[in-house]
């Protein structure tokens, strides 16, 4: 994912162009304007696009003129001026997340296509990885973790902005978009693969999944028990690569239309405050 802006000559942000740099990197943007370093093909097609115009990196005496913090983030942004006085920016998701103070969650709720489509949405989210974790041998395989014979459950690996979105937010759309009642099974799928889990990071994560359900048990939510197990993270082995962004780019795959669908047009419905502005 890229997130690229456009901004005047005063640091302005031109929103004809979406999506816009997170606000906390852009502020800093703003104050410093900060030179890039390497010339980007992603630059290119937007010329061809006709989006912006041309272009060059900024170079020469205009390179002392930089903010404080230019030393310290240069590196990480790409940065370039159009000949119009423009300038653009592009800033890789790993690139942001260096920059931001983010923690992490680790949620197994059935088949990770579904969450991964989920959490991609939440505002606040910066990445969403498909993966497994809580098993017993290292580096599984896809045909190993649904065979059963690993012991390790599907799960998503979401790195998000905790002052834009809390993790008890992230557990509250958890527990709505997947059944915590059935064991080890989420409607037609079924295996310990696929059972409903946390996996906290901190004492404080763990605090705080333990209190959401004991509220949502106390509010008898659903007619049986929650099962979800709530245990320290250890290791995450990140899906094959046709895992990643699976939904986004096979929404016409039976499954995807059949199950992946009504699961995001719920969740849109119960969370349209929190979802990312296209």
């Amino acid at each position: 994912m890229e997130y690229l802006s456009i901004l005047d000559k005063d640091g302005n942000v031109d929103d004809a162009l979406e999506p816009d740099l997170p606000a906390e990197l852009l502020l800093r943007l703003q104050r410093s304007m900060l030179l890039g370093r390497r010339f980007d093909e992603r630059m290119l097609k937007l010329q061809r696009q006709g989006r912006i115009g041309t272009f060059a990196p900024i170079k020469g005496p205009e390179a002392a003129q930089v903010g404080h913090e230019s030393s310290r983030l240069r590196a990480n942004f790409d940065f370039y001026r159009e000949n119009s006085g423009r300038f653009v920016v592009i800033l890789t998701e790993d690139k942001m997340i260096q920059e931001i103070h983010t923690e992490v969650a680790m949620l197994g709720g059935g088949c990770f296509w579904c969450l991964e489509a989920v959490f991609d949405k939440l505002h606040g989210v910066l990445r969403v990885k498909s993966g497994y974790s809580g098993g017993t041998i290292p580096n599984p395989t896809y045909k190993q973790v649904c065979a059963g014979m690993t012991g390790h459950a599907e799960v998503v690996q979401i790195t998000f902005d905790p002052a834009v979105i809390t993790f008890r937010e992230l557990l509250e759309v958890f527990f709505d978009i997947h059944d915590p009642t059935t064991l080890n099974r989420q409607g037609a799928d079924v295996g310990t693969q696929y059972r409903s889990a946390i996996f906290y990071h901190s004492d404080a994560q763990k605090a705080t999944a333990e209190d959401l359900i004991a509220e949502l048990e106390a509010a008898r939510v659903w007619k049986s028990s929650i099962v979800t197990e709530v245990t320290p993270f250890d290791v995450f082995y990140e899906a094959e690569d046709y895992h990643q962004e699976y939904y986004a780019q096979n929404q016409q795959q039976p499954y995807c239309r059949a199950v992946i669908a009504p699961k995001l047009a719920k969740f849109t419905q119960h969370f349209v405050a929190k979802l990312k502005v296209d």
